[in-house]
């Protein structure tokens, strides 16, 4: 479509209704056609903040941020709305994902999106996919939401899913089989 019709091609890749995972599948024909489309500001931003997540230069971002830290912003906050729904694609962009969500909470104190990574956790934990990241960067905001958020998947239908909210907020079985809050002993 590029070389048959560029007007159609950059209208298509430049619809407001572009998904993330459709911008990160298109990247290979998108740097090899670069020069034919004309990218609108979010996808330039999007493509150069993927750039700098993916090369881990992660003091690049300030340089990102000069241009026009509410674009970025805005930005962040589109690849990590629309990308959750093919989380899982690679592991490229579930690092992309994460990154997103870490930025989005640490930098720009954004918590706006909290219940979204917090699906994307279990989702991720039902596959035994990593969680790590993204789970440190949630409690990191120190929210008190966000174990109110988790408490909803505590009688979940799905074991993994509710094994892990047991665990992320200690709660184990009582002697009568129903739930009760415990705190950890500590080992010291």
């Amino acid at each position: 479509l590029v070389i048959n019709d560029r007007n159609k091609a950059t209208r298509l890749i430049n619809d407001e209704n572009l998904q993330f995972g459709t911008l990160y599948v298109l990247l290979p024909l998108i740097k090899k056609y670069g020069s034919i489309l004309k990218l609108n500001e979010r996808n330039a931003c999007a493509l150069e903040a993927v750039d700098i997540i993916t090369g881990r230069k992660s003091s690049k971002i300030s340089l990102l941020e000069k241009n026009n830290k509410q674009l970025l912003h805005k930005t962040l906050v589109w690849i990590l709305g629309t990308g959750y729904a093919d989380d899982g694609l690679n592991d490229r962009y579930d690092e992309i994902i994460d990154s997103t969500g870490i930025l989005l909470v640490k930098r720009y104190k954004d918590k706006s999106l909290l219940n979204l990574m917090i699906d994307i956790v279990f989702n991720r934990n039902r596959r035994d996919a990593y969680i790590h990241d993204l789970l440190w960067s949630i409690f990191e905001t120190r929210d008190p939401q966000v174990l109110v958020m988790i408490s909803r998947y505590l009688d979940s239908g799905n074991t993994k899913d509710s094994e892990l909210a047991h665990k992320l907020l200690w709660f184990v079985p009582s002697k009568d089989g129903k739930r009760s809050a415990a705190i950890p002993k500590s080992h010291g």
